[in-house]
């Protein structure tokens, strides 16, 4: 006959399998993963503790802004570090994460924004090193 299928899944198999939103897979990776590298950008590298911690330190100024579970919020930065930490930090202050094409000129973005519903924006105002997040 054929083997059972309730066998042990392999110890390959990531331990974030049953993770019900991004922030719990996050800290399941955190936990399974510790000191191993989540994120490398460039020179940086990020372990899955630090990722989890930053996670933490980036919902914090949704929740002030005023963000509310459900909330759409679009991000219009390049792939880096801190496009990865504005979106974990969304989601886990309960926020919809609405990724924009850094490609779009302002119209574009626009309607995007707009089309979507999103309530808050984060962007990168270049020549400045910070992240902005702007309540629309």
């Amino acid at each position: 006959m054929s083997e059972s299928l309730n066998h042990a899944p392999p110890a390959w198999l990531p331990k974030t399998i049953g993770a019900r939103t991004m922030a719990q897979a996050v800290d399941m990776a955190a936990a399974w993963r510790g000191d191993h590298p989540a994120v490398v950008d460039w020179a940086r590298q990020v372990s899955y503790r630090d990722l989890a911690q930053s996670m933490r330190r980036s919902a914090a100024p949704f929740v002030r802004a005023g963000l509310k579970p459900g909330d759409r919020v679009a991000i219009w930065l390049h792939n880096s570090l801190e496009w990865v930490e504005a979106s974990l930090g969304l989601q886990a202050a309960g926020g919809v994460l609405v990724p924009l094409n850094t490609r779009f000129k302002g119209a574009e973005a626009q309607y995007a924004i707009n089309k979507s519903g999103a309530r808050f924006l984060v962007f990168s105002d270049y020549g400045r090193p910070s992240i902005r997040l702007a309540a629309l």
